[in-house]
């Protein structure tokens, strides 16, 4: 009898072990993986690949290790960029600097092109999101993984309201790597200036620039409102962050590396993407806790219409003509 018992016993402390063991895993040589982005610790974007980082090393048996780099610690969006296109790095996530080898990829951030959160996952996840990614492979060595949204981005400033189109007029603002970012403010009549996102807030603290545009949560994370008091809800363009590797290194993994990655991603990206759409509203009534002026534009169709004729223009010059009517067409 006690030898049944104990057989059991052994029978469950084993079932047990098996339970608490990592999975089995097929790839043979452990696997690091640097994931670097410029956005600081506490932000949704940090947390979400922390959770991405989680997931792959659950489901590979610790023998897939996700490094994660936030705040610029790896460099700017296109020094990290680059690093990627060169092989130097793993992965990173930004949207900006990857336009300078498909400049077709700034439709994303063509002012008022997505209607809002369904309209973008539908995008983003279908055709268009598949040549995107084509689009940038022809043109270099970096695959795209995911697509996430950061936010709408709104005019910050440290000296008095924004609410007229007029008011834009010769204001120094910073400006991202994306050439749209640039076009934008010059169709408002301000002087785009390209600055670091990690130098921005010493920009604004000397008067290098007047200004910066940037999702509401961005500028809390930042802390830009410590040197930017006046905040208005322009709303002109929505920042996509891309997830991004090294092609080469990409093919290089293991087909079982690559699924855990992937299946990481499509976990984490539900989250990622309900976390921005709601960081808008809450950014902006925090904000206004933290004493900053919240302005809205008092004629929204005059600002609208000054910014709708580079559909036209960014589609001529990039050949995305067809890929914009696609986008607006999505239903």
């Amino acid at each position: 009898m006690k030898n049944g018992l104990l057989c059991v016993v052994s029978g469950i402390a084993l079932v047990a072990g098996l339970a608490m063991a990592p999975p089995a895993s097929a790839i043979e040589e452990k696997i690091t993986v640097r994931l670097g982005h410029v956005m600081p610790p506490n932000h949704f974007e940090n947390e979400a690949y922390l959770r991405m980082a989680e997931i792959v090393a659950e489901k590979s048996g610790g023998m897939v290790e996700i490094r994660v780099f936030p705040a610029s610690q790896l460099g700017s969006e296109r020094e990290q960029t680059e690093q990627v296109e060169l092989g130097a790095l793993e992965c990173h996530s930004s949207g900006g600097a990857i336009q300078n080898y498909a400049p077709g990829l700034g439709a994303w951030s063509l002012p008022f092109i997505f209607r809002g959160p369904e309209h973008y996952d539908k995008v983003m996840d279908g055709p268009v999101g598949e040549q995107f990614r084509d689009m940038l492979l022809d043109n270099s060595n970096i695959r795209l993984l995911a697509f996430f949204p950061n936010g709408e981005r709104m005019f910050f400033n440290n000296d008095e309201p924004y609410t007229e189109l007029a008011d834009f007029d010769g204001v120094k603002i910073r400006v991202d790597d994306q050439p749209v970012s640039a076009q934008i403010w010059r169709a408002l009549g301000a002087n785009p200036v390209p600055i670091a996102f990690a130098e921005l807030y010493t920009s604004l603290q000397t008067g290098v620039v007047d200004a910066g545009e940037n999702p509401p949560i961005n500028i809390i994370r930042m802390k830009f409102y410590e040197v930017a008091d006046y905040v208005t809800e322009t709303r002109h363009s929505l920042t996509t962050m891309a997830l991004m590797c090294n092609e080469p290194w990409w093919q290089g993994l293991p087909e079982e590396a690559r699924t855990i990655i992937m299946d990481a991603v499509a976990e984490i990206t539900p989250w990622r993407r309900q976390a921005a759409w709601e960081a808008d509203q809450a950014a902006i009534e925090e904000l206004k806790q933290l004493g900053v002026m919240v302005s809205e534009i008092e004629d929204r169709s005059e600002f609208e219409q000054a910014l709708l004729p580079l559909y036209e223009q960014f589609g001529e010059s990039t050949g995305t003509t067809d890929l914009i009517a696609q986008i607006r067409n999505t239903e």
